[in-house]
This record gives structure tokens, C-alpha cells and sequence, in this order.
């Protein structure tokens, strides 16, 4: 792996750290990094002052040990010039460089792409509680619904109860409503639709409707819905605001 040897040439030379720093002119700090070979890039420019001040070319600050310098030659072998040597170390210090500038970019990247998933993540959770915390306030507003019309026909309940006790024992009870009709109050109501304007639409004759007297769990029943009946509510009302469809809806037949 490649490595500075600055503090092994300054020391030959018979400099220290605070004495080299002063003579090329650079920072403190940044010597210290290269004196200890702490530093994550180098800096041709501040390189090259050291190796000036210490009279060598700034390749001749890096060795390589994983491929060490060799001093024996064959006696064919043409001797080695420094121009050459220096030229190729200096390649070599460039390239290292730009590598360790490109890992540095790449961790940045990293790091970068990592929060921005992160962020993302966070905001999905965000809407994903706000959608449950809606789902809930529309789930309490239906139950809020449900427990008032449960105690509303409870009370009607009891007041039928009451006035049937006041009518003495000779008087009849109304019958359950017959087979094929349905109690135009309680089909308003599982359609979310407006018993008051169901009613005005049966006495006008829109919603055709069979006339007794039965009992239908609310109290006494004068009016059912039949096949036609039924037919005629969900002409007259299926485009009403919050009207609710069933799943015998359009009721054809």
C-alpha cells in the first residue's frame, strides 16, 4: 500500500517536524497529516514544496510496499536514470490520488443515497398515519351514529310498550309484518335517507306503499314497501346526497 516517507528523509537530514513545516511554508496540520500518513488525499502543490525544501521529487516522498524498490541490476541491464524514475513515481503518486478521491466521492454518494431512502421511508410513515388517523375519526363519527339511532328506538320501544299498557287488556296487538314487505322507516334508514322525505314521497304516491297495521320493532307500522315499492324509493332517492346503496340496489325485482 502506498505511504509518505517524508518523516524518514527529514530525519536523515536532520530535520524534525516544526523545522520542516517552517522551511517549505505549509500549515502546520497539514504536515502533521503527511508526517504521519493520516492524511485521506494529497495536494501536489504542498507535496511539491516539501520535496523541494528536502531536495527530492515528490515521487521519491512515496514508496509502494507491496512492490519495493529493487538496487541490483544485471550487468546488461542499462542504468537507471532519474528523470525516468522520478517521472514514473510521480505517475504512480497521481494515480494513488485519484483513487482515494474517487473512494471519498463514492462513500459521499453513499451516505447521501442512504438518507434520502431514509427520508422517504419517513415520509410514507407519515401518510400512512395520517390515513389511519382519519380511517379512526370516521370510524367514532359511524359508532356515535349507530348508539343514537340504537337509543332512539329503544325509547320508541318503551313509549309503544307504555301506550299498549294504557289501552287495557281488550286491546289487539299489531301483527309482524308479512313475508315480501319491509318497513319503509327501516329501509330509509339502511339507505341513509331522509325518513322525512321517504314519507312525503309515499303520501304523494311517488313510492307506492301497502297500508296496514304492523309492528316492526320501532313501534306501530302503517306503511311497508313492497317489490314496486322499494323499486320506486330507489328511483325517487338514489341520487340524493349520502345516499347508500345496498346490495339488492337498483331493486329491480
Amino acid at each position: 500500500m502506498p505511504r509518505l516517507i517524508i518523516d524518514e528523509i527529514a530525519t536523515k537530514q536532520g530535520l524534525n517536524q516544526a523545522q520542516l513545516q517552517i522551511k517549505a511554508g505549509v500549515s502546520p496540520a497539514l504536515l502533521n497529516r503527511y508526517w504521519r500518513n493520516t492524511a485521506e488525499k494529497i495536494t501536489l502543490a504542498e507535496l511539491g514544496k516539501i520535496a523541494h525544501t528536502l531536495g527530492v521529487a515528490p515521487g521519491d516522498l512515496i514508496v509502494d510496499d507491496e512492490f519495493p524498490q529493487t538496487t541490483e541490476h544485471t550487468s546488461n541491464a542499462a542504468p537507471h536514470t532519474a528523470p525516468t524514475d522520478r517521472a514514473q513515481r510521480f505517475a504512480e503518486l497521481e494515480h494513488h490520488m485519484q483513487a482515494l478521491q474517487q473512494l471519498v466521492e463514492d462513500q459521499a454518494s453513499l451516505h447521501l443515497n442512504s438518507l434520502r431512502e431514509l427520508w422517504s421511508q419517513i415520509e410514507t410513515m407519515h401518510l400512512q398515519i395520517q390515513n389511519m388517523q382519519i380511517q379512526s375519526d370516521a370510524n367514532t363519527d359511524q359508532l356515535h351514529v349507530l348508539q343514537q339511532e340504537r337509543q332512539e328506538r329503544q325509547e320508541r320501544a318503551t313509549k309503544s310498550k307504555a301506550r299498549s299498557a294504557t289501552t287495557g287488556g281488550g286491546a289487539t296487538a299489531p301483527a309482524d309484518l308479512p313475508e315480501g314487505l319491509v318497513s319503509w322507516r327501516q329501509f330509509a334508514d339502511l339507505h341513509h335517507a331522509s325518513r322525512n322525505t321517504t314519507a312525503q314521497f309515499i303520501s304523494q304516491g311517488f313510492i307506492h306503499a301497502i297500508r296496514g297495521k304492523w309492528q316492526d320493532g320501532q313501534g306501530t307500522l302503517k306503511e311497508a314497501l313492497d317489490t314496486q315499492g322499494r323499486r320506486d324509493f330507489w328511483v325517487q332517492l338514489h341520487q340524493t346526497d349520502g345516499f347508500l346503496s345496498c346490495e339488492d340496489c337498483p331493486h329491480n325485482g
